[in-house]
């Protein structure tokens, strides 16, 4: 689907309003990928149908710039029905377009962003925690607290380089 109204929006897990247009209002849906609303939820578009996977966890937009959205794939909610994901989408135009990072040497796949965050003052250094609570992902490595500082293009385990346990999930 393209577009949708707000009695079918489904499971949703993450809200993210552009802090210089409340009526734009992103969602990431656990099922669903992410959608935009630009009239305050009346309608809502779809932004990312053509990307790999539409299991969503966790969304955010840079507060010092408002077209840089991180959208973490795979939903966190340890259920039966919460799929895996890919890593982490970002986007430098509002949610036009998209790119996939997904993580050093891609261990973000199979796993699951529960939540992200990005920097109050640089919209390139985001956080995001990654676990392993989706249904057929992963168990037990590569969890833990991930930063970058070039906006998504590269990220660091933070958890695992303070020395703490990077084998449990992450939230």
């Amino acid at each position: 689907p393209t577009s949708l109204n707000t009695g079918a929006t489904g499971r949703q897990v993450g809200i993210a309003v552009d802090p210089t247009n409340p009526s734009n209002i992103y969602i990431a849906a656990a099922g669903g990928g992410v959608w935009k609303t630009t009239d305050g939820g009346a309608t809502y578009n779809s932004l990312t149908d053509g990307q790999a996977t539409l299991s969503m966890g966790s969304i955010a937009i840079a507060p010092s710039n408002y077209l840089k959205i991180y959208a973490g794939t795979g939903e966190a909610n340890n259920a039966g029905d919460s799929n895996f994901g890919y890593g982490v989408l970002v986007s430098n135009d509002g949610g036009a377009t998209w790119t996939l990072s997904s993580g050093p040497g891609g261990v973000f796949n199979r796993l699951a962003i529960g939540k992200i965050s990005v920097d109050t003052t640089n919209a390139n250094i985001a956080y995001a925690s990654v676990n392993d609570f989706a249904e057929n992902g992963l168990c037990c490595s590569n969890t833990g607290i991930y930063k970058t500082t070039d906006g998504g293009l590269t990220w660091t385990n933070v958890t695992a380089a303070a020395g703490l346990n990077s084998t449990y999930p992450w939230s």
